[in-house]
């Protein structure tokens, strides 16, 4: 299929596009973690399918239907195509330097999806509201500075990762209990020592 070129894409994220970082709870987990997903999206009308369809085929990702048809005869039906999760990284690395209006936003979702969804930040809620919130000011003003908003989101009450060295314990693969030394959670640690020990 037909590649779309990376200033063609820059253009059609900058114009019909949005780049933003929701939050999202996981209730199926102990302790309900916060998550933030950054995730870009475009929005055409019916008869430019085939412009998502090339994204779609080319960089992954979902298309939704907007039936829009129904709330008013004169509108044609909507397409959105929704890019979220590994692929986005690289997607918005390639575009970031051919946008004009949306280039701040894309640079602080590279970064979030770099720093805030590293595993030792499962739990560190502060600083994802605030991510969510900085994205937000984003789109309301698009001459607000990517670098000034990562230190806004840094100085955050809970703005760690569990370890210099590690993300999580190495035997239980939390960050719940605090580190105590080589990898290793305070009550991992006195069983590694143990065992060391006895060996």
């Amino acid at each position: 299929m037909k590649r779309l070129s990376w200033k063609y894409i820059a253009g059609l994220v900058d114009g019909e596009g949005c780049i933003d970082a929701r939050l999202f709870r996981d209730k199926r987990i102990k302790g309900n973690p916060l998550y933030i997903i950054p995730r870009a999206r475009i929005t055409l009308t019916e008869n430019c399918s085939f412009v998502l369809d090339m994204l779609k085929e080319n960089h992954g990702g979902h298309l939704g239907y907007r039936n829009l048809n129904k709330k008013n005869p004169n509108w044609q039906n909507a397409i959105t195509w929704d890019l979220q999760g590994r692929k986005l990284r690289p997607f918005l690395q390639n575009i970031a330097n051919h946008m004009y209006i949306k280039r701040e936003q894309a640079l602080l979702a590279i970064w979030i999806q770099d720093h805030l969804r590293k595993q030792g930040m499962q739990f560190a809620e502060l600083p994802k509201q605030c991510a969510n919130k900085e994205m937000k000011a984003m789109k309301a003003d698009p001459q607000r500075l990517n670098e000034a908003a990562i230190r806004k989101i840094k100085n955050c009450e809970g703005y760690h990762f569990w370890s210099t060295n590690h993300d999580c314990c190495l035997d239980c693969g939390t960050t719940e209990k605090p580190h105590e030394a080589k990898g290793y959670c305070s009550v991992c640690y006195k069983r590694f020592s143990r065992k060391k020990d006895t060996d």
